[in-house]
C-alpha cells in the first residue's frame, strides 16, 4: 500500500509539473512575457533606454501587440539574475506614453530561473507594458495592450477639447515613427492649425486690450502712442497668422487706427 501511495503521490507530481510546464509553454528562452488569451508573448527590449523617465510614443508602434481576455495582467520573467525586488513594472496610457505610472505588482517563484508577475490592478486595453528588469540584465522590455495606431487616432482625433501644443507635440512624435502614413500626416496638420490658431487668438486678444486702452485714455499721447501700438500689432499678426480667423476684425481695427492717427 505504501509503494502504491508514493507511487500514486509522485504521479501525481508528475502531472503538475507537466501541466506546469504546459502552462509556461513559450517562455523557455531568457526574456519577459506577457499573457495574452493564447498563451504568452515575449516582450521587445529597448535599446538605449537605461530608466523609465522616457516618452514611449514613438517607440510602442514597434512594440509586439497583446490581446487578452480581461483586464489581468500577468507576465513571465526567464532569467537567472532576476531580483525580485529591484525591478519596476510600468502601465501606460498609449495617449500618455510620457507620462510614468508605476504599477504594483507580486512576484511568485516559479523555478528554473522563472517569476510569475501579476498586477495588483486591472490594466485595460489601449495601455503600454513597461518593464526595467536593469541594465545589467535585460533593460527595459515593451509591450502594447493593443493595437497602439487606431487607438492614437482615436484619442487625437480632430475636434478633441486638447492642448494644442500638448496634442501636436505627441502627434508630431507618432509622424516620425509612422512617416509614410496619411492618416498620422493629415492629423499632425490639423494639430499644426489648431495650435496656430490659438497663437492668432492670443494675439488678437492682446491687440483688442491695446485698442480698449486707446478708447479709455484722454490725453492726446497716451491715445497717439495706444494707436500706433495697435497699427503695429495688428501688422503683425497680419504678416504672422495668414490663416487667422481674425484677419477681418485685425485689418478693421489697422484701418480705423491708421485713419485716427492720420487726422
Amino acid at each position: 500500500m505504501r509503494f502504491w501511495a508514493k507511487g500514486v503521490t509522485i504521479a501525481v507530481a508528475l502531472g503538475l509539473f507537466a501541466t506546469a510546464n504546459a502552462e509556461l509553454s513559450g517562455t523557455e528562452s531568457y526574456g519577459v512575457y506577457v499573457k495574452s488569451a493564447d498563451g504568452y508573448v515575449k516582450t521587445q527590449q529597448l535599446d538605449a533606454f537605461y530608466n523609465l523617465n522616457f516618452d514611449a510614443t514613438a517607440r510602442m508602434f514597434g512594440f509586439p501587440v497583446v490581446a487578452r481576455e480581461g483586464e489581468s495582467l500577468a507576465l513571465i520573467v526567464h532569467h537567472p539574475d532576476f531580483r525580485p525586488g529591484a525591478f519596476e513594472l510600468e502601465a501606460r496610457p498609449m495617449a500618455m506614453a510620457s507620462a510614468r505610472r508605476p504599477v504594483g505588482a507580486s512576484v511568485t517563484p516559479l523555478g528554473d530561473d522563472r517569476y510569475r508577475i501579476e498586477s495588483s490592478e486591472p490594466v485595460a486595453d489601449d495601455f503600454v507594458v513597461l518593464v526595467n528588469l536593469g541594465c545589467c540584465i535585460a533593460g527595459i522590455q515593451g509591450a502594447a495592450l493593443g493595437e497602439p495606431l487606431p487607438a492614437m487616432l482615436n484619442a487625437y482625433r480632430k475636434g478633441q477639447d486638447l492642448n494644442p501644443a500638448s496634442a501636436e507635440q505627441v502627434v508630431g512624435r507618432m509622424q516620425r515613427a509612422l512617416p509614410d502614413n496619411e492618416d498620422v500626416a493629415e492629423l499632425h496638420r490639423y494639430w499644426v492649425r489648431r495650435l496656430a490658431q490659438r497663437e492668432a487668438s492670443r494675439h488678437y486678444e492682446f491687440i483688442e486690450g491695446i485698442w480698449a486702452t486707446f478708447e479709455r485714455a484722454e490725453d492726446l499721447e497716451t491715445r497717439i502712442e495706444t494707436l500706433q501700438h495697435v497699427r503695429r500689432l495688428a501688422e503683425n499678426y497680419l504678416n504672422d497668422h495668414p490663416d487667422g480667423l481674425e484677419r477681418e476684425q485685425v485689418e478693421q481695427l489697422h484701418r480705423e487706427a491708421t485713419g485716427r492717427l492720420e487726422i
